[in-house]
């Protein structure tokens, strides 16, 4: 208990009433003491109800001044996994007057302050996408449900803790995972199973950080014994946002109940109960039920742009298994939207064949194998084989890629061997020639071509004669050239004896060079075509992916400008479009809102030396192609 600021009251106005704009008393000092709370004729009294506590009363034989009263309490032991309110009541009555156990409202001598506060015990809870459009769920609009698990740890684990945490989620009917039928095997790819590493704001809202892309086949699993998804916690200090998607059934029709419940397990021990979600099946338009993802394969005719092309033909047929023969499905044109669609497909192989190409189209006659699965609503197609550069599949839609005519691929010349010296070799000591060999008749090259090292031979090759290392002829002085280059063979016709002068003072040591012979016919190099670069934009000025004519990949530049990373464009289920970083799958709109302020340092000057390395490759290749020629000549 400490003593307080004296309250404040309007002029006119009477404490306690109606409408009163009284001011909170503010406790000031240190707290009392016993022997100070003594004096005053403070003292305190529990109200019981057996061993229960059920309220503190403080005595004041004369209240003389403001006070205020600290008491702290303890929550009794509650569920877990709850969100509930906490209330707290205090009364202030005149002597004669009960503050406890009366209808204290109806009492005029009695005054009631009420104070609360809210708690959010939940670790586990679940919703889905759309839920707050008044609890439905349109299946002529998707056919399938993305349902959100939300999980953060109630308690610390310790390192030394042999504990494992998973969530245990069981679907109740009308609706299907995605995984091959009759198997454990689930279908990783798309958004059909996602886990997202974060925290939560001060408004209970889930602010991504990190997607985890690895190893999800161990962490999400299925039990095919007891029809239920596991969900192995990577890390259990962690928060996480668990989603997953499931197709409706084949037989789920309006007005059919859909229940889904998913409960938290440490090893094998249930901790608290299971959390259900339950809502009711609108659909308007069961015509388009077979939109769904796996209902359907989507054949996409583009360009090298990825922009759609019709007038595309291709055969489709069903290749011979066993017993069962080949059969052919026909043959189909894309429209103006440029694609297929063929429904209904068998588990199987196919082969997927274009027959005619688009108006200024190159044909693509490659043919496509394809292997159909069957899920427990639907199919899976499969490509079988490496189509780089000339197909694509993503969730049963497989985009053929034509060139058109007249676009050939770029001529790359790769260079045989790169020559690099293994040193550079200087003379050990001066020696003084007796006699200096001149050739009777040198040619001296047009053009010296002066490389990015000194080469030095360890021996002097005289026209006419082969020169031993004991006959190494060095000027008496020493005169160290810039940078020369002695041709790689010298060619001399026939035996050449030189004269020698009487008194040789040569400055410069003298290089044998190659006699004149015929021009011969230059090659010309072919220079390879720059492979095209990623635009890149700053972070807080990227492209909109929903965009018509925005890239489907480009840099991302931070405030600093530092390279961030690549991002691609991604479809979600839902058909929007979005970007996330080619290297983990990170969403670019979380990064940008986690990084709004301060961006991390991923590059900088550090990346001149990959010009510098680039531009040393050139030049090798330069002296590479130069060496040959003069060898050929």
């Amino acid at each position: 208990m400490y003593k307080g600021t004296p309250a404040v009251k309007e002029p006119g106005e009477t404490v306690g009433d109606a409408g009163s704009k009284i001011e909170e008393v503010n406790a000031y000092g240190k707290y009392l003491t016993d022997d100070e709370l003594k004096a005053k004729g403070i003292s305190s009294e529990y109200i019981t109800k057996g061993s229960e506590k059920l309220a503190l009363q403080i005595n004041f034989e004369k209240l003389d001044s403001p006070y205020a009263v600290f008491v702290k309490l303890r929550l009794k032991d509650v569920n877990i996994n709850e969100k509930f309110m906490s209330r707290n009541n205090a009364y202030l009555g005149l002597e004669g007057y009960s503050t406890f156990g009366t209808n204290l409202r109806q009492n005029d001598k009695v005054f009631m302050s009420l104070a609360y506060a809210n708690y959010d015990n939940r670790y586990l809870w679940k919703n889905y996408d759309g839920q707050q459009d008044k609890d439905k769920v349109y299946i002529d609009e998707k056919g399938f449900i993305n349902w959100n698990v939300h999980y953060r740890p109630y308690r610390i684990y310790e390192d030394s803790e042999n504990t494992e945490v998973s969530l245990v989620d069981k679907l109740g009917g009308n609706v299907v995972l995605r995984k091959e039928k009759g198997s454990d095997k689930l279908i990783f790819e798309g958004d059909n199973y996602k886990i997202v590493k974060g925290t939560f704001d001060e408004k209970g809202n889930f602010i991504a950080e990190k997607e985890i892309t690895e190893n999800l086949d161990k962490i999400f699993t299925y039990d095919i014994k007891t029809g239920q998804l596991v969900v192995k916690i990577p890390d259990r200090n962690s928060t996480y946002k668990i989603s997953y998607i499931t197709d409706f059934a084949d037989e789920a029709k309006r007005g059919d109940e859909l229940s889904n419940s998913v409960a938290l397990y440490e090893n094998s021990v249930l901790k608290g109960s299971r959390i259900s979600v339950k809502h009711n099946v609108t659909a308007n338009a069961f015509a388009r039920i077979r939109n769904k993802i796996y209902q359907r394969l989507n054949i996409v005719k583009t360009d090298a742009e990825g922009a759609r092309l019709s007038g595309a033909e291709f055969s489709f047929k069903k290749i011979a298994s066993g017993s069962a023969a080949e059969v052919n499905l026909g043959t189909f044109k894309t429209g103006t939207d440029g694609a297929i669609k063929i429904e209904e497909l068998l588990a199987g192989d196919y082969e997927l064949v274009e027959t005619k190409a688009p108006e200024g189209y190159v044909l693509n006659s490659e043919p496509y194998k394809i292997k159909v699965v069957e899920l427990e609503s639907g199919f899976k197609v499969e490509l079988v084989g490496d189509y780089e550069g000339k197909a694509t599949l993503l969730q049963n839609e497989i985009k053929v890629i034509n060139k058109k005519k007249g676009e050939l691929p770029p001529a790359v010349i790769t260079p045989s061997a790169i020559v690099t010296p293994s040193a550079v070799v200087t003379p050990s000591a001066v020696v003084t020639p007796s006699a200096v060999v001149t050739p009777s008749a040198v040619v001296t090259p047009s053009t010296i071509t002066t490389p990015g090292a000194v080469l030095t031979p360890s021996a002097v090759l005289t026209p006419g004669a082969i020169a031993t290392p004991g006959a190494v002829l060095t000027p008496s002085a020493v005169v160290t050239p810039g940078a020369v280059t002695t041709p790689a063979a010298v060619v001399t016709p026939g035996v050449v004896t030189p004269p020698a002068p009487e008194n040789p003072t040569p400055s410069v040591p003298v290089i044998p060079t190659t006699p004149e012979t015929p021009n011969p016919t230059p090659v010309i190099p072919v220079t390879p075509t720059p492979t095209p670069l990623v635009p890149s934009y700053p972070i807080n000025d990227t492209p909109d992916p929903n965009e018509p004519n925005s890239p489907d990949e480009f840099e991302v530049i931070g405030d600093d400008g530092t390279p961030q990373g690549k991002v691609v464009k991604k479809t979600k289920p839902n058909g929007e479009k979005e970007y996330v970083f080619e290297k983990d799958g990170t969403p670019l709109a979380g990064f940008k809102a986690k990084h709004k302020k301060t961006l991390p340092r991923t590059g900088g000057a550090a990346t001149v030396w990959y010009y510098v390395a680039g531009m040393s490759l050139v030049l090798m290749a330069g002296l590479t192609f130069r060496k040959r020629k003069e060898e050929e000549i």
